[in-house]
């Protein structure tokens, strides 16, 4: 659903009169990502506790071994890490880190010889690899990232075609701009970011150039019809199609909540109630006998060789 067609919605739904000259499409879109994160997420991930999860590649700089937390992740949560001496594509060649908490770091000086940082911690909304290394490590990193805001199409282009490096767009905004950093999202479930976070180096018209990207490393994961737009913003709501008429509903009731007009009010309130429990209906598993599996991710069953699973305390 495209942020137009959920404000026809927001629209077609609230029968007040007065509601148009209180709010600006822009307004309800800011009601609307509020209700998004406050109500949606939290339903679905209550239902579905890894349906956000994305796994970035990171650098982690010599010497410190700091890394600030992804602007994007919910709740600031860092779910696991996987480090590596060398970037590679393979989760073969990353070892997993174990988490320990800021009080006990001391406890653990010595880094087992060749092998890295063996541990990871939280300080001041920084992740810190530990032992620093005095090597740059590459690192994967998992979290729940939280969908981007919601902004009018006018603030987004759409793609047409492109090359190793440029994306030729049916007319670029002009808040985009050369320096910033965009998005790309894909317009078709699961509504992807699969560009993040990409600089631009260069705008025209109807192109739109980024850096990082040529011949050996080109743009790739998207088509024709898909969004580009600012960081962290789109212009396409990027939860499951079976909850857009739960975010519909919550953004009526945040908008008749200041009208003050009881019936409205009351009949958003139930409609939200029933639209939120068909979609859990829908989202909930649907095999009653299946029981998770509690294994420890870093036990002698997720590995055919036994590995050492204490660092070396020093005394």
């Amino acid at each position: 659903m495209r942020t137009s067609e959920f404000l026809e919605d927001v629209k077609r739904h609230i029968s007040v009169p007065t509601y148009q000259p209180r709010f600006t499409d822009n307004d309800i879109l800011k009601l609307a990502n509020d209700e998004q994160m406050t109500t949606i997420v939290e339903q679905i991930t209550s239902l579905r506790e890894e349906f956000f999860v994305v796994t970035d590649d990171v650098i982690f700089p010599a010497t410190t071994g700091r890394l600030a937390i992804p602007a994007r992740a919910v709740g600031r949560v860092i779910r696991d890490l996987w480090l590596s001496n060398t970037a590679s594509d393979s989760l073969n060649d990353y070892r997993p880190l174990a988490k320990i908490d800021l009080d006990d770091v001391l406890m653990y000086r010595n880094e087992p010889s060749g092998e890295g940082p063996f541990a990871w911690y939280i300080k001041n909304d920084n992740i810190f690899v530990h032992p620093p290394s005095t090597l740059a490590t590459y690192g994967k990193l998992s979290y729940s990232q939280r969908p981007s805001d919601l902004v009018l199409e006018s603030r987004t282009a759409t793609v047409v075609s492109f090359t190793d490096s440029t994306v030729t767009v049916d007319e670029v905004p002009d808040n985009i701009e050369v320096g910033l950093r965009c998005d790309i999202t894909q317009v078709e479930p699961s509504f992807n970011i699969v560009i993040k976070d990409a600089v631009v180096t260069n705008v025209s018209p109807t192109t739109i150039t980024f850096a990082g990207y040529d011949a050996t490393n080109p743009l790739t994961g998207f088509e024709a019809g898909d969004i580009v737009s600012l960081r962290r913003e789109t212009s396409v709501v990027q939860l499951p199609e079976d909850w857009h008429h739960s975010l519909v509903w919550a953004t009526c009731l945040a908008v008749a909540v200041p009208l003050g007009v009881p019936q409205f009010i009351e009949q958003a309130k139930a409609e939200l109630a029933d639209s939120i429990r068909a979609a859990r209906n829908l989202t909930s598993p649907r095999a009653e006998s299946s029981r998770p599996k509690v294994m420890d991710p870093r036990g002698l069953l997720r590995s055919n060789t036994y590995a050492r699973k204490f660092p070396m305390v020093s005394v």
